[in-house]
């Protein structure tokens, strides 16, 4: 599994859905999402646990195993209140309204991404069968991808 890999299967889950309505939700959508494309090649778990270097449990939101490797994955969704139709949906014929919240505080946003750079950074230190990690923030917030001048938390 490679970059490539996870842009097709973002380009595949567009195509189906573009809201959800919560980080749960689109991390199950993005793991149905790597079973249609990879079927029994990939076994795909979701919050898988294991020891970090603090000897606490931390988690995972995806790990995919392919050919004896690991391919961890991090999802973050991000987003501002408001009410959306996804007309891409299937679950009517007019789509899907999705009522979005507003996750603010996003400098602990960008930490909490941070973090999960970190955790894939340390599994692949740990885990001998680790082959490559995925951090993916999927965001309507602006405030995320625009550059700011003030010094923030994860600085």
């Amino acid at each position: 599994m490679n970059v490539s890999d996870i842009i097709s299967i973002l380009d595949s889950l567009q195509k189906v859905r573009r809201l959800f309505w919560s980080e749960d939700d689109f991390k199950f959508a993005f793991a149905t999402e790597i079973h249609l494309k990879f079927g029994k090649l990939a076994e795909v778990r979701l919050e898988k646990r294991y020891k970090d270097n603090r000897d606490k449990n931390s988690y995972t939101d995806i790990v995919v195993r392919m050919n004896g490797k690991n391919y961890p994955i991090e999802l973050k969704y991000k987003t501002v209140k408001g009410s959306y139709m996804d007309t891409i949906s299937k679950s009517n014929t007019k789509g899907e309204v999705v009522e979005l919240m507003t996750h603010s505080a996003v400098d602990l946003g960008c930490y909490a991404y941070l973090k999960d750079i970190e955790r894939l950074e340390y599994l692949a230190k740990k885990d001998t069968d680790f082959e490559r990690g995925f951090a993916i923030i999927l965001t309507n917030e602006s405030l995320y991808y625009r550059n700011t001048a003030k010094p923030s938390v994860y600085d």
